[in-house]
């Protein structure tokens, strides 16, 4: 299992305790686009810098998030210039996303599945609470840590955005 310092994980927050998610909880809210109610669009927001802050503080290991977490980082990459200034800032290279883990063959299955195991043991023992138990945030029907590189890292310090 991954070991994480609280405080790495608490010096990460603060990168990310600032970045504002006023228009996805907004459009979130939206029938059409989900209907949530702000209570869970705020805790999703929460839950998704918390991931962030996680996986700055364990040097781009990448938890499974949940559903709701998932969707705001969809909605982050989504707003692309923002997602890669907020990625060079916080990471200091771009953090990629790979929806189709879990879903390769059954050796893949079987390491997303220790993955999840992994992620909320992990959240567990920082914030005493499982990661998966809301009802409307399951584990992601696939899981969505990235790609990993040559060193078990889902971060691309090398990446470059097209001039």
């Amino acid at each position: 299992m991954e070991n994480i310092s609280k405080q790495k994980f608490e010096e990460a927050m603060e990168l990310v305790k600032d970045l504002d998610f006023t228009l996805a909880i907004t459009k979130l809210q939206v029938e059409k686009f989900g209907g949530w109610s702000e209570e869970r669009a705020l805790k999703a927001v929460e839950g998704y810098k918390r991931y962030l802050a996680i996986t700055k503080a364990l040097d781009g290991f990448q938890l499974v998030p949940n559903a709701d977490l998932d969707e705001i980082w969809h909605y982050h990459i989504m707003d692309t210039r923002r997602y890669e200034k907020d990625c060079q800032d916080i990471f200091g290279g771009f953090l990629h996303h790979y929806p189709y883990y879990g879903m390769l063959d059954e050796e893949n299955e079987k390491n997303w599945k220790d993955n999840q195991d992994t992620s909320n043991n992990i959240w567990k023992e920082l914030f005493n609470e499982d990661l998966y138990e809301n009802s409307y945030a399951p584990n992601c029907p696939q899981a969505c840590p990235c790609n990993k590189d040559e060193n078990n890292n889902g971060i691309d310090y090398n990446y470059r955005r097209a001039a």
